[in-house]
């Protein structure tokens, strides 16, 4: 088969091997080693790091929950977790336990019900609850286990697919011989995660995407502080869902960006008292400004106070 782009015909396996490429190219750099491309920032994680202490530090460490959503699909928020849990055991304090939807095993597997675990679960730990709205390129599926043992349905992604964690070919291999998985395996480089494609806005309306963005819609319902860190809300469902956080009273929005001006924030949603200034910087820097505040003589105190 053959497609017609201008007045040249090209192959359709050329065109998916193109596609592949790019969406492997897109992959690469959302990797933790991509730094060794950029310019800019110091290619570490710690300031992420620093932020989530800095938070977790607010107030009183029992039953605090932090949530955070992300259409990033990098791995930079699990890895400064990964940071913090490196810490000597003597300093842990506060101490920090990630909920992101996959449940602890050999084979981490997607659950939303992880997401429901009672905070009293975690003692005197700071919980952060993690959504990918877009998924995350160490996401990938495995097909259901049929009666026979041969899996059911085709290797193709679908609603029926099992979310699991990459892991090593070999590992999946011997847990498929061993009869934990089903023999219908996709091939390993596949992921469960939203590209900048034309299927981009069709794919958010496909498991587990819709169930993830419905808990940040039903999140938004709930709180009255949210605080959007680095993004120009280029999606228009999460603009809409923003846009209805802000129309109710006693809601406050900041935005963390140092390209974002104030105007493009009343063209999306529109005066508003709860759209605060925008606070025009980085976010390694804001994240300075935040652990001198954090550090102000009376922080704590005021903080509790708020809650």
């Amino acid at each position: 088969m053959t497609t017609a782009v201008g007045k040249s015909e090209i192959p359709s396996t050329a065109i998916r091997q193109a596609s592949e490429e790019l969406i492997g190219f897109m992959s690469e750099m959302c990797d933790l080693s991509s730094c060794k491309y950029a310019k800019h920032g110091t290619g570490k994680v710690d300031y992420l790091a620093d932020f989530f202490l800095a938070m977790a530090s607010f107030g009183k460490p029992a039953n605090k929950l932090i949530r955070v959503f992300s259409t990033n699909i990098d791995l930079c928020v699990e890895a400064a977790l990964v940071r913090l849990s490196q810490r000597p055991r003597a300093d842990r304090r506060p101490d920090v336990v990630l909920v992101d939807g996959f449940e602890s095993a050999i084979l981490p597997t997607f659950n939303m019900g992880c997401y429901r675990r009672e905070m009293a679960s975690f003692g005197e730990r700071c919980a952060i609850y993690y959504w990918k709205l877009h998924g995350s390129i160490d996401w990938t599926y495995s097909q259901a286990i049929g009666a026979d043992g041969s899996g059911e349905g085709e290797v193709a992604y679908s609603d029926q697919s099992i979310i699991v964690r990459r892991v090593d070919r070999g590992l999946s291999d011997n847990l498929a011989n061993s009869g934990a998985l089903s023999a219908k395996q996709p091939n390993g480089n596949k992921r469960i995660v939203i590209f900048p494609t034309p299927a981009k806005y069709s794919q958010t309306y496909t498991f587990p995407y819709m169930d993830l963005f419905e808990a940040f819609r039903r999140t938004l319902e709930e709180i009255e502080l949210l605080i959007c860190i680095g993004t120009s809300f280029p999606d228009q469902h999460i603009r809409s869902a923003i846009r209805s956080f802000v129309e109710r009273d006693n809601t406050l929005l900041f935005v963390v960006d140092p390209q974002v001006k104030s105007d493009n924030l009343k063209s999306l949603f529109g005066v508003s008292r709860s759209v605060q200034p925008v606070i025009s910087m980085g976010f390694s820097q804001f994240v300075q400004e935040f652990k001198a505040l954090d550090a102000m003589p009376g922080a704590t105190e005021t903080a509790e106070g708020a809650q």
